[in-house]
């Protein structure tokens, strides 16, 4: 079947395998509806004319699809699908300045590939084999009177468990990631951003394994990410400057290419207010240091660090320590096991004798 859109650019749409389908034209832009599709139905969506692009309100099935190929679709509102699709490539989806929804059921992982998505939550009933966007923004709009705050129409990923999450462009998308069902415990397995310019928060349960924000943020950038998991951290490197927060149970290699002005706590399980026995393997942070705090091992996270309420967890350590910079006297790095000797603006320092080391 092939239909102009509102442009007049010609769409053609192809079911292919069980199910039937509708095209449907109303106030809000074309809806595609599918029923009686399985796990071995294709929907694609081709355009030729006009802009090139083929323009929909949404796509909905009230069962699984085997995939949904559209890379010149733009999804104005939702994609709604009662059970999983193993294959999703489309080019942008969600409008501005209003709610906007992708679904999907319960069945295989999926692999998804997007343009730009706006103000969209995304929620998955299955885990997501690899979610790849250009962008994954908010946006919010002034009342109409003038008057009051800004309404914010919040973007969010609810799923059970991510392999590959990559953003080439800004990522401003709160992270809720339940673990079920996560190979070898995996919640996140990989992800690869290229700028968190807003805070956002990640909870995890389960353990992460790489995290790189890949662009060279200038020094003033925002608090940014906020990392909370359940179970391990693999490694974490930032091209810029870090002012957020990263917890797990322990953590790998954290590589600051910038300066860092946040907190890093291994041991911490900050989702049930738990407190153990962590590790840092490595930190590396080539500018300076400010106002943070790294730990391996806090009996509780409470700031500023007070010795009358805070002790030192036996068996928690940071192995190895490197700051390209200066240090604050208000930053702490706190461990029951350092380092005897780390590297701080060029000099070596012993943390035995540094207050810097010290509750």
């Amino acid at each position: 079947m092939t239909l102009p859109d509102a442009d007049g650019t010609a769409v053609t749409y192809k079911l292919v395998g069980p199910g039937t389908g509708t095209v449907a034209v109303g106030d809000d832009g074309i809806d595609v509806s599918l029923t009686g599709t399985t796990a071995a139905s294709s929907l694609t969506i081709t355009s030729a004319g006009g802009n090139g692009f083929a323009n929909l309100n949404s796509i909905s099935s009230n069962g699984p699809l085997a995939s949904i190929t559209g890379p010149k679709v733009n999804l104005a509102t939702s994609l709604t699908l009662a059970g999983a699709a193993r294959k999703i490539v489309l080019n942008n989806v969600g409008t501005a300045d209003q709610d906007n929804n992708i679904t999907l059921g319960p069945g295989v992982p999926a692999t998804i590939s997007l343009g730009n998505l706006v103000s969209t939550v995304l929620t998955a009933s299955s885990g997501i084999n690899s979610l790849t966007v250009d962008n994954f923004t908010t946006s919010g709009m002034a009342p109409p009177s003038g008057f009051g705050p800004v309404v914010a129409y919040n973007s969010q990923i609810t799923a059970p468990w991510i392999g590959s999450l990559i953003s080439k462009g800004d990522f401003e998308t709160p992270l809720s990631l339940s673990g079920a069902g996560a190979p070898g415990g995996v919640a996140l397995r990989q992800a690869m951003i290229h700028d968190i310019p807003s805070n956002v928060s990640w909870a995890v349960t389960g353990s992460v394994g790489k995290i790189a924000i890949t662009s060279a943020s200038p020094p003033s950038r925002s608090p940014g990410l906020t990392l909370i998991a359940t179970g391990q951290l693999g490694s974490f490197q930032d091209a810029g400057s870090f002012a957020g927060l990263l917890s797990a149970s322990n953590i790998g290699s954290v590589t600051i290419d910038g300066n860092l002005n946040g907190n890093i706590l291994a041991g911490d399980n900050l989702a049930d207010q738990t407190f153990g026995a962590g590790s840092i393997t490595s930190l590396k942070v080539t500018g300076s240091v400010s106002s943070s705090l790294i730990t391996a091992g806090l009996s509780n996270d409470v700031l500023p660090v007070d010795d009358s309420s805070e002790t030192l967890i036996p068996g928690g350590r940071i192995k190895s320590l490197f700051i390209g910079g200066p240090v604050d006297s208000s930053s702490r790095f706190l461990a029951a096991s350092l380092p005897p000797k780390v590297q701080i603006g060029g000099t070596t320092v012993s943390p035995a004798a540094d207050p810097r080391f010290q509750i």
